[in-house]
């Protein structure tokens, strides 16, 4: 499967709401997303009371799924979609677990 492919998958299930992205709500019940995807949001209008899920709504967009899936580079549908919804905590695990293993003497 080629990434376009993959982004497309991730969109299709996000824009269903089979899916959702890794975030947090705070006390007025407005959504924010984890730490890790911070970088791919655009200028967005900051939640309200009245928009709470202004941020949510951007993170479900092809445009916000294929900045962080180019950053990411699953290779698996899968994958994409674990990385989507755990907030990149998968791509830390993985970078982390592939440091170790290159440290590893031969």
């Amino acid at each position: 499967m080629t990434v376009e492919e993959i982004i497309l998958s991730v969109y299709n299930e996000a824009k269903e709401r089979k899916i959702h992205p890794s975030g947090t709500f705070d006390k007025a019940k407005r959504w924010y997303p984890d730490d890790a995807f911070k970088p791919f949001v655009d200028e967005v209008r900051s939640p309200t009371r009245g928009y709470p899920f202004s941020l949510m709504v951007h993170c479900r967009t092809r445009k916000f799924i294929k900045k962080l899936m180019m950053f990411c580079t699953p290779i698996t549908v899968e994958e994409a979609i674990d990385i989507y919804c755990s907030g990149g905590k998968t791509v830390k695990q993985k970078s982390n677990a592939e440091k170790f293993i290159l440290s590893i003497p031969e």
